[in-house]
């Protein structure tokens, strides 16, 4: 029966090219089957859960993995990137570090870390946040 719902999802979602997932054990099965995710927050819509908030709360990111880890109680994936518009470091050669840890419970706790281009050397307290799939966290397969 599993089977079946997977294979009816996965045409659904090739049909539409976006079939939003909203429940981890989904994203479980989409995941370890290799679909393609696309992941979506909205940090207005997340909680901060570190003492250092985000500079930037009304924005929305966008990220499409390259690869995941599905473990046993979470999958998680990450990036980095190089930017010279960091908020807290104007142009400062910056690179931005992000975790992305999907858990059973629904949620996404994401840790941003911002590290210095020149040495790798942490600049500041990591950032964390906690969002819902489906609402601060949409993904999408």
């Amino acid at each position: 029966m599993k089977k079946i719902i997977f294979l009816a999802l996965c045409f659904i979602a090739t049909a539409a090219n976006a079939f939003e997932i909203k429940e981890y054990n989904f994203l479980r099965l989409f995941a370890a089957r290799g679909v393609v995710l696309h992941i979506a927050v909205d940090f207005s819509q997340c909680t901060v859960t570190s003492a250092t908030s985000p500079t930037a709360t009304s924005s929305v990111a966008m990220f499409t993995p390259s690869s995941l880890q599905i473990a046993d109680d979470n999958i998680a994936t990450s990036f980095k990137h190089f930017t010279l518009d960091d908020p807290a470091y104007p142009g400062k050669a910056v690179y931005e570090f992000v975790r992305y840890t999907f858990t059973a419970d629904n949620s996404l706790a994401l840790t941003s870390q911002t590290l210095d281009a020149t040495n790798y050397a942490l600049l500041g307290d990591p950032v964390k946040l906690t969002c819902k799939l489906g609402s601060g966290v949409r993904v999408f397969g």
